[in-house]
């Protein structure tokens, strides 16, 4: 049996090689999360102007109302951090600024005799 000593070179290609398909499912799945997440930060600003159509239209006639700015201000507060997201994913390092502290939603609607 001849025994051919492989150039040092070929030795490296088919790590390389392994090491790219392997990493390629990775890579392919960081893009199509931006690209659902992207989709989503474009679904937030239709949401944005289907409240500010609805406020627009709404009649405060009634003693319990729905406070459209509170929910207009938590889907910018999603929208923005989703930006965020992607704006620090497209950069490296990834890290944590004092500016990017989560913060919770409202999540109360509800504007009626006793809500201010």
């Amino acid at each position: 049996m001849n025994m051919m000593k492989k150039p040092h070179h070929l030795r490296l290609i088919l790590p390389l090689a392994l090491w790219c398909v392997a990493s390629f499912p990775v890579q392919a799945d960081d893009t199509l999360e931006r690209t659902e997440l992207s989709e989503l930060v474009h679904e937030f600003d239709y949401l944005t102007t289907r409240v500010d159509h609805l406020a627009a239209d709404a009649h405060a006639t009634g003693r319990i109302q729905f406070r459209y700015p509170a929910l207009r201000k938590d889907i910018q507060h999603i929208r923005n951090g989703i930006n965020r997201y992607l704006d620090a994913a497209s950069q490296a390092p990834n890290t944590l600024r004092s500016s990017d502290t989560l913060t919770p939603i409202s999540g109360d609607y509800l504007k009626g005799a006793t809500t201010p």
